[in-house]
């Protein structure tokens, strides 16, 4: 039974590894059944302080740093201490306590945190060695009470109500009223200057806008071309006819602002929620922060001046308000003023063409027993997790495909070309949050057990009708050996590799993918053998306008 459990659990991971993931910060973390956090106990700072619940206090030991490590995979580091969530020993047992510890890189110090079921709010957390839940201990006791110092435990999965939390992001509050608190000048008070200033406050149709900052004549744009990353700079540039140039104003039920780049859908965000002067701005995802919202300022002839919320400060050029040059930054500044004009404008249209050629399998070694069965499947995923028949533009999404009567011996050859071209295409319009996937399920066959396998991986060209594609790798029974992704040696383009058993594949961004790259990775057999396979295969990128 306990292995049909583990089983179902590892496929809820897969499922859930292109779901909503939990954004890297700083959180509180809250029981929400009875609105205490978790803290470590006594602020110990030394291996092995306890994880406990405790009535909420704003302070560094109730503050963990929470990272993702790739699909639903997250470190949680304590903030007080700079150690990080683990469980009392590498391979715990049923019980054992959550304790900090230095960071290890073990399956012990790994968590699963994944949204909840059934329309829930809150999320659901395991240990990633044996997939144990994560709950307090005496949880489905009769007889508990939820009171301070209970301690964090590992248990078995739990068949009845889970122990959900709710991940409170660590941020100023939104507090509109401090945003025109300004220091007296000219003999103004403040109360009057913020009279004064909330008079000439000005409402923005939302839109998409071209933004042009009048002092110097250019206009804002996203730094990096059309680099979807967190962290991008906002500067000024000449006005080009790409979406980094263009960004979407939208109005909050509060009266702010959200300013979006519309070529990633990320908002203007002012660094690490820092208020003083000088602090640049930069492109994010967004997280509701008092640091991601603006208001306009009327400044007549149908011009703005633009604050930020957090802080009131004004977004202004570093140095002088009219440097002509491209490529100067924005910061946030007080006693500055800079004005902008908003020009409405759409949104430049087009479609994205990627193509995947030229690949093949090597084996750096000959003879030995590689006869290689399974697949290598190609898929375009949307930021939905979706995918589409449209996009896919050849008979055939599967370079790599062989049943074990049909293997192919790697080791007399040492290199298999997989003839083809694979092309795909999507439009700027779903171009946000889109990956190119590819799953590889290659199995070596060394033993006398032969299945043929039926499915059908080939994608029908067009049509739009939604559907999940399967990212499931195909891994043969018996003594086969399933090959597990390992390294990435391609400079030329960001690629991810999500490795093992039950999720062993490549995602590019089709945001970062280049014009051209050759792409290069390699994987070794899953008993950590000496058997080795290199993938290369070139991908580039072509738009259509």
């Amino acid at each position: 039974m306990k292995k049909v459990i583990i089983i179902l659990l590892h496929s809820l991971f897969v499922i859930n590894s292109f779901a909503q993931k939990l954004a890297d910060g700083e959180y509180y973390i809250k029981v929400i059944r009875h609105n205490k956090y978790m803290a470590i106990e006594g602020a110990e700072k030394a291996n092995g302080g306890k994880l406990v619940q405790w009535d909420f206090e704003p302070k560094k030991h109730f503050a963990f740093i929470v990272k993702n490590l790739g699909g639903s995979l997250y470190s949680i580091q304590c903030k007080n201490s700079g150690r990080y969530l683990s469980s009392e020993g590498q391979y715990p047992s049923t019980g054992a306590k959550l304790i900090q510890w230095d960071w290890l890189n073990q399956d012990n110090q790994k968590f699963i945190i994944l949204p909840a079921e059934n329309g829930a709010s809150g999320y659901r957390m395991k240990l990633y060695y044996k997939y144990l839940d994560i709950k307090l201990s005496g949880w489905n006791s009769t007889t508990f009470t939820p009171g301070n110092g209970t301690h964090f435990i590992v248990d078995e999965f739990l068949k009845d109500a889970p122990m959900l939390l709710d991940f409170k992001k660590n941020e100023p509050g939104d507090e509109p009223s401090t945003l025109y608190k300004q220091k007296k000048t000219d003999n103004v008070s403040k109360t009057k200057q913020s009279t004064q200033l909330t008079k000439v406050l000005t409402d923005v149709p939302d839109g998409i806008y071209k933004i042009r900052i009048n002092e110097s004549g250019k206009y804002l744009a996203i730094a990096g071309q059309e680099d979807h990353s967190n962290g991008m700079r906002l500067i000024q540039w000449d006005m080009l006819p790409r979406n980094n140039h263009l960004f979407k104003v939208t109005k909050l039920d509060n009266g702010n602002y959200t300013i979006a780049a519309v070529h990633s859908e990320k908002v203007l965000d002012v660094v690490d929620m820092r208020t003083s002067d000088g602090t640049q701005v930069q492109q994010w995802e967004n997280l509701n922060g008092s640091n991601q919202q603006w208001k306009f300022i009327n400044a007549g002839d149908n011009k703005v001046r633009i604050f930020s919320v957090a802080s009131g400060k004004e977004l202004v050029l570093s140095g002088k308000r009219s440097d002509p040059n491209n490529g100067v930054a924005l910061c946030i500044e007080s006693n500055a003023e800079q004005t902008y004009s908003l020009i409405p404008a759409r949104a430049n249209k087009f479609t994205e063409y990627i193509t995947v050629r030229n690949m093949e399998i090597r084996s750096p070694k000959t003879g030995g027993d590689q006869s290689l069965f399974g697949n290598i499947r190609i898929y375009v995923i949307n930021k939905n997790d979706k995918s589409k028949g449209s996009y896919y533009l050849s008979p055939t999404n599967v370079p790599f495909v062989r049943t074990e009567n049909n293997s192919y011996d790697i080791g007399k050859t040492r290199r298999l070309i997989l003839l083809g071209e694979f092309k795909f295409k999507i439009s700027s319009e779903e171009l946000v949050g889109s990956k190119l996937v590819i799953v590889y399920s290659v199995n070596e066959n060394d033993a006398s057990v032969f299945t043929t396998f039926t499915h059908d991986y080939n994608i029908s060209p067009g049509g739009d009708i939604p559907f999940e594609p399967d990212l499931d790798p195909m891994v043969s029974g018996g003594a086969d050996d399933f090959y597990v992704l390992k390294n990435s040696f391609s400079n030329c383009v960001k690629n991810k590799l999500t490795p093992g058993k039950f999720a062993n594949w490549q995602e590019f961004y089709i945001t970062d993918i280049p014009a051209g790259c050759n792409v290069h990775i390699n994987m070794q057999d899953e008993d950590g053998s000496d058997n080795w396979l290199d993938v290369y295969f070139d991908i580039s990128k072509q738009r259509n306008n």
